[in-house]
């Protein structure tokens, strides 16, 4: 799907750069290469407690088929004595289109789509094992990172207004509306070389992909640098503050915030 979806942005890009001028009217479209610095609200649905997740971590250690497991790798009691109690996302790169029409004087009308796979930054839970040849009165700690990531995509539609245009370069503030669908796609740690799922609820049933469709809006401030006839240089912070929607009670407002180096045709 995506591969269909960036043909279409290229086919339309070689379509722009047959009219590429900055007059009134005039269409443009390009590729979109970023990073997102997504706010760390949701990233709570990866820890593994027993309140966020259908079967979590705690669930995960009490269930008697993996009691065996966990012994030979342990070797001593063990218990879990710490979830996690700090989360955030790792920065991310991603990819999309954008595509606009000029209104003259370095403002124009604009639509942009971007991709990206949202990982976890450095998540990991507690285990106290009681090991009888340790000097310490306190027991061995051992830190079992939890893995876990999901697919975003945000729309944004608005207006870039110009606020600057001399010379080839256009400094312009945009102000947009955002849709965004957000997908969990993974949620696991390993303990052995053995994968264990931590499973999620969705509206009453089990399910390791939760997500949904948010909304909200955003500003930022962008500067273009007209190359040439075909080709235009376009830098821009994003600011968001939307609505991430993870299951239906769930689905946090928060500040987000994007960086955009676009190749405009047109």
């Amino acid at each position: 799907m995506i591969k269909h979806f960036f043909l279409f942005v290229f086919i339309l890009s070689l379509s722009a750069s047959n009219k590429a001028q900055d007059e009134s009217g005039s269409f443009f479209a390009g590729i979109n290469v970023g990073g997102l610095l997504a706010n760390k609200q949701t990233a709570i649905m990866y820890t593994g407690a027993s309140n966020i997740a259908r079967y979590g971590i705690e669930d995960i250690f009490a269930n008697p088929y993996y009691n065996t497991a966990f012994t030979n790798y342990f070797q001593y009691p063990y218990s879990i004595v710490g979830l996690p109690t700090v989360w955030k996302y790792k920065p991310v790169m991603d990819i999309g289109a954008h595509f606009g029409l000029n209104l003259g004087n370095g403002s124009a009308f604009f639509l942009e789509a971007n991709f990206s796979n949202v990982k976890l930054d450095d998540m990991a839970f507690t285990v106290a094992i009681e090991d009888p040849n340790n000097q310490s009165p306190e027991p061995t700690y051992d830190q079992i990172p939890i893995f876990g990531g999901e697919k975003r995509l945000n729309v944004n539609f608005g207006i870039q207004i110009g606020m600057y245009n001399e010379d080839g370069v256009t400094v312009y503030l945009p102000l947009f509306a955002n849709l965004n669908s957000v997908r969990l796609e993974e949620n696991y740690f390993i303990i052995n070389n053995v994968r264990y799922q931590i499973l999620h609820t969705v509206q009453g049933q089990t399910n390791i992909k939760p997500g949904g469709i948010g909304f909200g809006g955003g500003t930022g401030l962008g500067a273009k640098y007209r190359f040439n006839d075909k080709f235009t240089f376009d830098l821009a912070y994003s600011l968001y503050y939307n609505k991430t929607k993870m299951n239906e009670d769930f689905a946090p407002w928060g500040v987000q915030h994007g960086i955009t180096f676009r190749i405009i045709l047109g």
